[in-house]
């Protein structure tokens, strides 16, 4: 965690989360982000950034939906910013886009 804090702090990363996010270029956007525990991660280094720089709509803007199957913990997440600068999203199985190389008898989000 340390090294990974001072490569944030080295990159000015919150400046530039702050920026991009305040500028408005997402307005009333819903950005999804599919994809595996890397973005997961990116997702939630935005969310603390954001969080630090008061950008969330209010202290309960993250929401976080936990569901465990079979020896995988699977989770959607969703960021509401301030008014009128959009929405982030987190969801590894939205429109089946990603294959994590499950049976389908095992994969949580297939009907």
């Amino acid at each position: 965690p340390e090294k990974g804090l001072a490569y944030s702090l080295d990159n000015d990363a919150s400046r530039i989360v702050n920026k991009a996010i305040s500028s408005k270029v997402f307005t009333d956007r819903k950005i999804v982000l599919i994809g595996d525990s890397n973005f997961r991660q990116i997702f939630s280094s935005i969310a603390c950034i954001s969080h630090t720089e008061g950008l969330w709509r209010t202290p309960n803007s993250y929401t976080a939906a936990m569901m465990h199957v079979y020896e995988h913990d699977f989770n959607d997440a969703r960021l509401m910013l301030q008014e009128g600068l959009g929405e982030i999203l987190l969801s590894p199985r939205a429109g089946q886009i990603n294959s994590y190389g499950w049976d389908k008898e095992r994969s949580p989000m297939e009907t």
